[in-house]
């Protein structure tokens, strides 16, 4: 009951320490730190689907694995990758799981929009 009463006393802003003004620039900053996570966290980088998308096309398209390494070189090259840098962004798509599901959604879209082109 003495804390309700020191509440209504002072205020929750006296009793924290922070004074109004300060409790709000905290607030509106870490709203801004988490639109700008959550807006930018869940939108796959394009590059890198379009890359994956054709890095599957490769694989799929022979079994001899040193004309598969050397056509995944080509493909990496031609959307300005380093094969380590590649594999850093794919790994990064695991951290976050609606992250990473968004950016196999959209690797599926892409390879049915080049399948349907293809397709007579």
């Amino acid at each position: 009951m003495k804390r309700v009463t020191e509440i209504r006393r002072y205020g929750v802003t006296r009793l924290l320490g922070y004074s109004v003004t300060q409790l709000r620039s905290y607030s509106v900053t870490l709203l801004l730190v988490a639109l700008v996570g959550c807006s930018q966290g869940d939108v796959p980088d394009e590059r890198l689907v379009a890359t994956y998308a054709d890095v599957i096309i490769v694989r799929e398209s022979s079994n001899d694995s040193v004309l598969v390494q050397k056509k995944l070189d080509s493909v990496l090259a031609s959307h300005n990758y380093a094969r380590e840098e590649f594999e850093k962004e794919l790994r990064s798509m695991g951290t976050t799981p609606k992250l990473f599901k968004n950016f196999y959604d959209s690797v599926n879209q892409r390879l049915s929009r080049m399948r349907d082109t293809t397709s007579p």
